[in-house]
């Protein structure tokens, strides 16, 4: 479970943290053990 902090830095902090999340769950996770196994960081994952 992630524990989640509130630091009072305000929305546009909130909405940024919640944009990772999702980008991490729809394109990184899916592929993590792919990424693990080759130990490499796939250069379409970068923006």
């Amino acid at each position: 479970m992630l524990t989640v902090f509130n630091f009072g830095l305000g929305e546009t902090i909130d909405m940024l943290r919640d944009s990772v999340a999702a980008f991490t769950a729809d394109a990184i996770t899916p592929r993590a053990a792919e990424i693990d196994r080759s130990n490499e960081f796939p250069r379409d994952l970068w923006p």
